[in-house]
């Protein structure tokens, strides 16, 4: 039935009759994504949800993608359900069959993205995140934003972001918002009244504190990792990972921004480090194990001509040694017998004509 459109929702939003639907501009400002992403705010308005596509998958399709055209032939094969059986487990003859198996669900979102965002709008936008490069770290630090240079109210930063971003940031409520600049910014007080700054040390500290420690606490067993390095290697390349799941919610000079950070220390198993050391660790290793591969071979490659070579003189190539001369006993050359003269020529007779 085309006409049924469901949506996921979290059991927190259960019961709740009153919502606020706002779009924002996508976090990330690249092309590649759409250009606002969709947002609910409840009515208790403590939390914002993004509706964010789902699609169902099929184990079967999923493993003929993988096992080729063995399993199922015609036009190549996708690993997304293409009809959806939505069955009532307590009475089974109650239930749906959607045709399209997408559909949307709403997760939470962090409003502190949009609020980076913002702060890196005027950037030169990107067409995706593989255009990401990473710069030196005191290139990053160097980095201005496009936000105040002074410090602001929460109703203050409230009004430039209306004005100079997009006009839903005025359902964002006030609460909601100066939570996250108080977790964000630079915060100084004067007359009992708090003022916020975002600056790139605040945005790369918050991200690494706020989200990659947490991501990092419960890193998942499906995100690749090589299982041959060391241990401490290991780690920091779960670091990395961690960070480069984020790509798809930040500019990228916030992504710049984080993965140049050498301030903040984060726990690492028994120890501690930052962002950029973990980089750096990853970078070395692969450089310096690339660097052992070649020299293996060049080792290999010397043993194999010195195999070649073994018993060579001195200062010769195999194919330039000289026959050595035996010293012996001389040789004396035999008569050789003439034909009819020999002891047995006798007993061959030759047949008459």
């Amino acid at each position: 039935m085309d006409n049924y459109k469901l949506l996921l929702v979290p059991p927190e939003l259960e019961g709740a009759a009153d919502y606020t639907h706002l779009q924002l501009p996508h976090p990330s400002r690249n092309t590649s994504k759409p250009a606002t992403v969709s947002l609910l705010l409840p009515q208790d308005k403590k939390k914002l949800f993004q509706f964010a596509p789902y699609e169902f998958k099929s184990e079967y399709l999923c493993a003929a993608k993988r096992t080729g055209p063995r399993k199922i032939s015609g036009p190549p094969v996708e690993d997304t359900a293409r009809s959806v059986f939505l069955v009532d487990p307590t009475d089974r003859r109650d239930g749906l069959v959607l045709q399209d198996a997408s559909l949307k669900m709403l997760l939470p979102y962090d409003v502190a993205f949009s609020v980076i965002s913002a702060y890196c709008a005027r950037d030169e936008p990107v067409k995706k995140e593989s255009e990401y490069a990473t710069v030196a770290p005191s290139s990053a630090k160097a980095l201005s934003g496009n936000g105040p240079d002074r410090f602001l109210t929460a109703r203050d930063y409230q009004d430039m972001l209306i004005e100079s971003d997009h006009q839903d940031w005025s359902k964002v409520p006030l609460d909601l918002l100066e939570e996250k600049l108080r977790a964000l910014c630079e915060t100084v007080q004067e007359g009992g009244d708090d003022y916020y700054k975002l600056t790139p040390a605040s945005i790369a500290a918050y991200l690494a504190q706020h989200k990659v420690q947490s991501m990092l606490a419960q890193f998942p067993e499906s995100v690749p990792v090589p299982f041959q390095w060391p241990e401490d290697v290991k780690q920091s390349m779960r670091m990395v990972r961690c960070c480069q799941l984020l790509v798809s919610l930040l500019p990228k000079r916030a992504y710049n921004v984080l993965i140049t950070d050498d301030t903040t220390q984060l726990s690492m198993g028994e120890g501690t480090s930052t962002v950029a050391g973990c980089f750096d660790a990853v970078r070395n290793y692969q450089k310096e194990h690339a660097l052992g591969e070649q020299e293996r071979k060049l080792l290999a490659e010397s043993a194999m001509q010195a195999g070649r070579m073994n018993g060579a003189p001195s200062g010769k190539s195999p194919n330039n040694i000289s026959k050595v001369k035996i010293k012996g006993k001389p040789v004396v050359p035999k008569k050789r017998v003439a034909v009819g003269r020999g002891a047995i020529d006798g007993f061959f007779k030759k047949k008459a004509k």
